[in-house]
């Protein structure tokens, strides 16, 4: 066995590093896909309400012109409206920490 075969040199630095980053940037992906899918089954938990109707105490008025919508519609841009929430919490703990956080996704549902 030569001196060639038996000392090959190791990879280069540059190499290794850019596969680690390959590695790590895969990771987070799957992790990111991970709590998205598990956000995804916790909504269908629960969908939060708007705010309750009351009962007007001093009697009808008649209700002022929307300016904003006018503006909106003047300016030619679509007239977006919250149509509904749904409202998803759960526990999550980022692959490197000891800590759990609380995680709380807001899905609103917007027609024009």
């Amino acid at each position: 066995m030569s001196d060639r075969e038996r000392y090959r040199p190791a990879p280069e630095p540059e190499r290794r590093d850019a596969e680690a980053e390959l590695i790590d940037a895969a990771l987070r992906k799957i992790i990111t896909a991970i709590v998205i899918a598990a956000a995804l089954i916790a909504l269908a938990i629960y969908s939060r309400p708007g705010p309750p109707r009351y009962q007007a105490v001093t009697g009808l008025r008649h209700r002022p012109e929307n300016v904003k919508d006018r503006i909106v519609r003047e300016r030619g841009f679509e007239t977006l409206r919250l149509h509904s929430e749904e409202v998803a919490e759960f526990n999550y703990r980022p692959h490197a920490c000891r800590q759990e956080y609380r995680l709380i996704v807001v899905r609103k549902n917007i027609s024009k």
